[in-house]
Order: structure tokens, then sequence, then C-alpha cells
């Protein structure tokens, strides 16, 4: 019994560049058929852009997260040290602890880490 892969028709338009280059590279033989470049290619854009997307929304948490840990330094300098030490734990379940950008404590400063 044959394996049989469903696979849906996409019609697009592009410009004669584009075109051109995709059939030259269907003509090396590295991709078996116009339909083979334009599936990876979509399927190389699509992860790229997941990806791209998925940096900017780590970038925009790290903003905050480094607003909170200003805000707390900005606390402990005023003396107000349990509200700093209430930023400084937001700051690290913000991050959260798998996070690659997870600071540890010695990333702090040395005197803002309240115990």
């Amino acid at each position: 019994m044959a394996i049989r892969q469903k696979k849906e028709s996409i019609h697009a338009t592009v410009s004669p560049y584009v075109k051109k280059k995709a059939e030259e590279l269907v003509e090396t033989e590295e991709f078996s058929s116009m339909s083979d470049l334009v599936s990876i290619a979509l399927a190389e854009f699509i992860g790229k852009y997941n990806r791209e997307q998925k940096d900017a929304a780590s970038k925009k948490s790290m903003h905050i997260v480094s607003d909170v840990i200003e805000a707390g330094i900005a606390l402990v300098e005023a003396g107000r040290y349990e509200e700093a030490k209430e930023c400084f734990a937001k700051a690290k379940e913000l991050e959260g602890s798998d996070s690659k950008n997870s600071k540890s404590d010695e990333d702090y400063p040395r005197e803002y880490i309240l115990e």
C-alpha cells in the first residue's frame, strides 16, 4: 500500500525575475520540481518569520523586566525595601526560570539583592 501525502495547491503571481531564478534553481536538479522549490522556500520563510516574531516578543518582555528591575532599584534608593523586594521577585517571575534570557542573582547589582 503506497503512502499518499496530502498536498494543497497554491496559485501565485511573481515577478519575471523571481520566476527566472526559480526556474534556474529547478534546472540545477537540486529540487525535484517547481512545487518542491516553492514548498521548501515557503517552509523556510515561515520558520524564519515565526522565529523573528518570537524573538521580538522576547525582546519586548525583556524591556518590561528591565523596567521592573529599575523600579526596584529606585525603591531601594528610596528606602522602600519590601516593595523593592517585590519588584525583584516580579522581575524573576516575568523572566521565567527556563528563559534563555533569565538572570541569575549574580546578574543583579549585589547591593540590590534583598534576602
